[in-house]
């Protein structure tokens, strides 16, 4: 939906310390010119999903009527970031475990929404940080479990 919309989508993974691989989305952003700070130099925008949700939750409507896609067209002022938490369409990998192996099925679904709040948000929010260098002045916008 972004790329079809001519907006340009980077995919950034980040493994938790307990082994799930979650995948990060960032749309609207330019390529980099050398000298350039990340991202542009523009102020950050971190979108966390509810609790059934993923990213697409921010762009399910589309241009004019979706928020990931407001920001990233306003004026070219923000760097937009989508983050998915274990579990769902887009982050439903382990370094270890196999979602769909019988012998797996227990242990990859042994989590509940702590592990989103106590691990998969600072993860996330570390690789934003990293990626772009802004640690402290992002923005966060989330409903639901993301209070």
């Amino acid at each position: 939906m972004v790329l079809t919309n001519g907006y340009s989508l980077e995919e950034h993974f980040l493994e938790t310390e307990d082994g799930y691989i979650l995948r990060l989305f960032r749309i609207g952003s330019e390529i980099q010119l050398p000298g350039d700070p990340p991202g542009g130099g523009k102020p950050v925008v971190f979108l966390h999903h509810p609790l059934m949700g993923s990213s697409i939750d921010f762009v399910a409507m589309g241009p004019n009527r979706s928020l990931a896609f407001i920001l990233a067209d306003a004026g070219n002022s923000y760097d937009v970031w989508l983050a998915n938490v274990r579990g769902n369409r887009f982050s439903r990998n382990h370094s270890r475990l196999d979602p769909d192996a019988p012998s797996d099925v227990a242990s990859f679904w042994s989590f509940s929404w702590d592990e989103h709040a106590s691990l998969d948000l600072p993860a996330s929010l570390d690789l934003v940080a990293q990626v772009t260098g802004q640690d402290t002045d992002m923005l966060f916008v989330g409903y639901s479990q993301a209070r």
